[in-house]
């Protein structure tokens, strides 16, 4: 048990160094990044294990990052509602799966009695499957009390045949971005306050003749590249964007959009 540890805090090493090339790799299209991304963990998990005195610290070095990217993989393929976590939230979840990947690894391939091997193995697949699972209601639980600990209320519409990809509750503003064959739509949920549709509109634009109302108490902006539509619904200011949708079907879902829970919008 002492040396599945050592090898968790090896992996979160690993992840945590992971999540610092990601953004360069990634967004800023560095090729050493990059290499040092998938490369990197190999030469980094055989000096931390052979320091941190591992069993097999040799084929744990490979089988440790193996693992790591596998879960990785899981995760990327395995679609599901996301949000931004930010800096450190971002770490930990790379950390978490550095940890993972590595005392899986370690379970696999160290000395130990048969009986521990199966269940650490056992307890690290369901756990990790409940996880994955669990992630996508977790999150949308956590964004929709933030947002209406702000006073935001929790509405959506009825989108048959798109799949919630995205939520994120920042300040008094809820976002939530539904998805259909790669088509996306938006909705921006806010507190009304005194603010009206034609007024958002044209806070969020510096021409305000571009402002036109599209139908009662619905306001676009014309000069936008997204389509985008401004309304109200009960205490909650709407916004709808979507890059793909016409004007016919974004009015047809402000027209459903209806108070809902939690459990309610994490089955969507």
């Amino acid at each position: 048990m002492n040396a599945l540890i050592r090898a968790a805090l090896v992996g979160a090493v690993i992840g945590l160094a992971e999540h610092a090339l990601v953004t360069p790799a990634l967004e800023h299209g560095s090729r050493l990044a990059f290499l040092a991304l998938l490369a990197g963990p190999f030469p980094a998990g055989m000096l931390l294990s052979f320091w941190a005195k591992l069993p097999r610290w040799w084929l744990l070095s490979v089988m440790g990052p193996v693992a790591v990217g596998m879960c990785m993989a899981v995760i990327w393929l395995w679609p599901g509602v996301t949000t931004n976590l930010g800096e450190w939230g971002g770490r930990l979840v790379f950390m978490g799966l550095g940890a993972f990947g590595f005392t899986l690894a370690a379970a696999l391939v160290m000395p130990m009695p048969r009986a521990t091997r199966l269940i650490t193995v056992a307890v690290l697949a369901v756990g990790g499957i409940a996880v994955r699972l669990g992630t996508g209601a977790g999150i949308v639980l956590v964004s929709t009390q933030v947002a209406a600990h702000q006073g935001v209320p929790v509405v959506a519409p009825e989108l048959p045949e798109h799949r919630l990809t995205h939520v994120r509750a920042t300040g008094q503003e809820l976002a939530l971005t539904y998805e259909r064959d790669g088509a996306t739509i938006g909705v921006v949920l806010r507190t009304r306050g005194e603010l009206t549709p034609q007024r958002a509109c044209e806070e969020e634009y510096s021409v305000r003749a571009e402002c036109q109302e599209v139908s009662p108490g619905v306001w676009t902006n014309g000069r936008s590249l997204d389509l985008e539509l401004y309304s109200v619904r009960g205490a909650a200011l709407v916004v709808l964007r979507s890059s793909s949708a016409t004007r016919v079907e974004l009015l047809d879902a402000l027209g459903t959009l209806r108070r809902v829970g939690w459990w309610e919008l994490a089955s969507q």
